[in-house]
């Protein structure tokens, strides 16, 4: 069993403007010469795993 203060039930907050700037910080790469493909993967996968984390919380609180 985990204990309550672990980094694992830290609550994972949306945060529009991170995920704004996150995004624009893609553009910006892409427009450098970085990978398309690679830039989209990164940020597509960094917003499901937060909102995965977040959908977790739910339902352990629910659960509790």
């Amino acid at each position: 069993m985990t204990d309550e203060h672990t980094p694992e039930h830290e609550p994972v907050r949306y945060d529009p403007q991170a995920q704004l700037e996150r995004a624009q910080a893609a553009i910006f790469a892409i427009m450098g010469g970085a990978d398309l493909s690679e830039e989209t993967l990164k940020l597509s996968n960094e917003f499901t795993d937060a909102t995965v984390e977040r959908m977790k919380q739910r339902l352990r609180r629910t659960k509790d």
